[in-house]
């Protein structure tokens, strides 16, 4: 390439380039639009009530959606009555524990009776509670945080077997329990006490030993001053074969067998309470 020739080039660029420059083309300032005329004051004052009118009418409706009618779902509490269920073999170890506590001269303790249906997964706890007046008025309800999943409980019963009322309502800290309140009629006096009693599912898993027979167990009895007793109401189609520790066995025509123990005076080293029977 000719070094004189891009010389030349270069030359004759330069003025090109400002000649370009000056005759490049001036755009003109946009034309300013007219202006508007300015609304009404009414038309103003107007919007504003309307826009008022939507908010107060949205409020309503969600005051009324959440504290109207019906309270909101995590504040609704549900009053029932526990239905009726029989309680022959319950109401007989009361009254054996009662006359045994009268005789000895002590305290009424615990009752606790395991109903065992043909379908072991169907069966009923019977169990007695003390409920205790710690404050100084009058004491209308006894409240309790109970997990429906885990304890399946059914209802609770005054000692004679009569359906109580309770009422639940929903915790806001943990969504799997609800805060379960008794009714108590008549009310509770300041420092004084109700035993009532609470019943449940329990679920059993029994598998048959070598000889074909299944056993229950019921753990110890808890260390008391008072009488208590604890009994297991076999299935309508099992026949009773044995228990540990010794016991009573009360035996009617046509109704299950009831195998059921009276705590001695407090002995820490008695056996565990287990019975064995057959099914049919």
């Amino acid at each position: 390439m000719n070094p004189l020739h891009l010389l030349r080039a270069l030359l004759v660029s330069i003025p090109e380039a400002f000649r370009r420059r000056t005759e490049s083309p001036v755009f003109s300032a946009p034309t300013a639009r007219p202006a508007r005329p300015p609304l009404p004051s009414w038309i103003k004052a107007a919007a504003v009530v309307a826009l008022l009118a939507v908010a107060a009418a949205f409020v309503v409706f969600a005051y009324r959606k959440n504290f109207g009618d019906r309270p909101p779902a995590w504040l609704k509490i549900e009053t029932r009555t526990s239905p009726a269920l029989a309680s022959s073999a319950f109401a007989f170890l009361r009254e054996e524990c009662a006359r045994e506590a009268a005789r000895r001269r002590l305290p009424f303790g615990a009752v606790r009776v395991l109903v065992i249906s043909n379908a072991f997964e169907a069966s009923l706890r019977w169990s007695t509670e003390t409920i205790r007046n710690p404050g100084f008025a009058p004491m209308t309800r006894y409240e309790q945080m109970t997990h429906p999943r885990r304890d399946a409980w059914i209802g609770f019963y005054r000692l004679d077997g009569a359906p109580m009322r309770y009422s639940l309502r929903p915790s806001l800290m943990q969504t799997n329990s609800v805060f379960l309140a008794l009714h108590l009629d008549p009310p509770l006096a300041p420092g004084a006490t109700q035993t009532v009693v609470r019943v449940s599912r329990a679920g059993l898993r029994l598998r048959s030993n070598r000889a074909g027979n299944f056993e229950v167990r019921q753990g110890r009895f808890p260390l008391s001053s008072g009488v208590s007793g604890v009994g297991i109401v076999l299935p309508p189609n099992g026949e009773y074969v044995g228990m540990t520790p010794s016991g009573h066995v009360k035996k009617n025509a046509g109704a299950p067998a009831l195998v059921y123990w009276i705590n001695p005076p407090v002995n820490s080293n008695a056996p565990p309470l287990s019975v064995e029977f057959h099914v049919q």
